[in-house]
Parts: C-alpha cells; structure tokens; sequence
C-alpha cells in the first residue's frame, strides 16, 4: 500500500490545535500543508483519492494528490527534512510529523482517533457532509 510510503518517511505527531487566524480563510474541506515559512492547500475536491484504513492498531484517513499538488508535497517535504510538517484539516492540526525524506509518493496519512471520525472525514471531503468535530 502506498501509505506505508509514507509513513516510512515521517516520525512523531502532535495533538490536534486550533487554526492560527491567518489561515481562518481556508476552506475547511482541504488539507493545508505548512511548515517554516513553506506551505499549500489543497481542496478536497482536488483530491485525487480519499480513504479511510486501519494502521499501525489505530486509524487514518490517506489521501492521495494529483500531480501537480504531489510535486509540490515532494518539494516541500525535499526542503523541510528533519523539521515537523503540520497537517491541517477541517481548520485543526491533526499531525506535525518530522520529516525524515522527501516525499516523492503523492500520498500523506491523516492519523485519527477513531474509524468512525476517520469516515466522517472522507465524507466531508467528498462533500458529502460537514467537517467532523476534531477536538473531541
């Protein structure tokens, strides 16, 4: 599976925070990739694919980027190995890995608390229904 691509490639994770209100603006139903001074969004309806899968004894959401947006994933984590990457969605921060390779796969995991958020997730971004409450 290509995740594992990808989990391969980062290490550690944060809780989720709150949305600095710099980045209030964005839509909620994308991911927002930023770390030092570096970031992007990408709109769930860009998304090439979205799934939710059991990993690793928990759950995640994985999504996979057309290519544009997967080269820019490759650059940004290319330029930011060794330093935590932060993962928002649904205007929270799910995970600040540290990355420890340029991801070149187009793929990133999403880790979430439960399978039943992790599908509420996949329907927010397809559309289908609103962000999940990512605090609880």
């Amino acid at each position: 599976m290509a995740a594992a691509l990808v989990s391969s490639a980062v290490a550690g994770a944060a809780g989720a925070t709150s949305l600095p209100p710099m980045h209030q603006t964005v839509d909620p139903d994308g991911v927002f990739f930023e770390g030092y001074g570096s970031a992007f969004y990408v709109p769930g309806q860009k998304l090439k694919d979205i799934r939710a899968y059991p990993i690793d004894g928990g759950h995640a959401v994985v999504i996979w980027l057309d290519e544009e947006d997967t080269q820019r994933f490759a650059d940004l984590t290319g330029e930011m190995i060794g330093k935590p990457l932060a993962m928002w969605v649904c205007r929270h921060m799910v995970t600040r890995p540290i990355v420890r390779a340029r991801i070149d796969s187009g793929t990133a995991i999403i880790p979430m608390p439960s399978a039943q958020r992790a599908q509420a997730l996949v329907a927010a971004f397809r559309g289908e229904a609103e962000c999940p409450d990512m605090t609880e």
